[in-house]
């Protein structure tokens, strides 16, 4: 990923997205003001370079696609690329984050293979008997039945799921 990131400049660079996110779009001053490029010891031309870098870096680690609309003037969002995350996160937290993907990955078919990706990428940084904590009281939750994206009939993988002439009956009472 090149250099490494202070976090002061992980904290900039997720407003530039968040910014972007919720704007698509926006002029260079705006961009500087808004995000407090032009801090008092930068000058405009100063500011106006550290941004830049900050979306070429964007660009070349996360495949952020942000052009520059010469005729308009403002810089454009195009395309959102991958997230940069700086988390501080409790054992609790990790637990439920692990039990969370663990239950993504077994019953929500089409996100699985991203659950998937994301664990393995929590897996490099977090301990991992705390992920495993997390994990075990997920699959304790529900049987191993996918959920359907809904409508009348189940999924094929859902019918495969079931034994042939085998019937589950889940029973659900709310503790209020």
């Amino acid at each position: 990923m090149g250099k490494d990131l202070s976090s002061i400049r992980i904290s900039r660079l997720n407003r530039l997205m968040q910014f972007f996110f919720m704007n698509r779009r926006g002029t260079t001053d705006r961009i500087l003001d808004e995000l407090g490029y032009r801090n008092g010891t930068n000058t405009r031309r100063g500011a106006v370079r550290a941004l830049q870098r900050d979306l070429e870096y964007l660009r070349n680690e996360f495949q952020v696609e942000v052009g520059f609309d010469r005729s308009k003037r403002f810089y454009v969002l195009r395309g959102t690329g991958k997230y940069l995350l700086n988390l501080g996160l409790s054992e609790s937290e990790v637990r439920s984050l692990a039990a969370g993907l663990a239950l993504v990955r077994r019953h929500l078919p089409d996100l699985a293979l991203d659950a998937e990706r994301i664990w393995r990428k929590v897996a490099e940084i977090l301990p991992e008997a705390l992920l495993r904590e997390g994990e075990h009281p997920a699959g304790a939750l529900s049987p191993d039945v996918p959920a359907s994206a809904g409508g009348d009939a189940p999924s094929p993988r859902e019918a495969e799921s079931v034994p042939e002439g085998n019937v589950q009956t889940v029973l659900f009472s709310s503790t209020k």
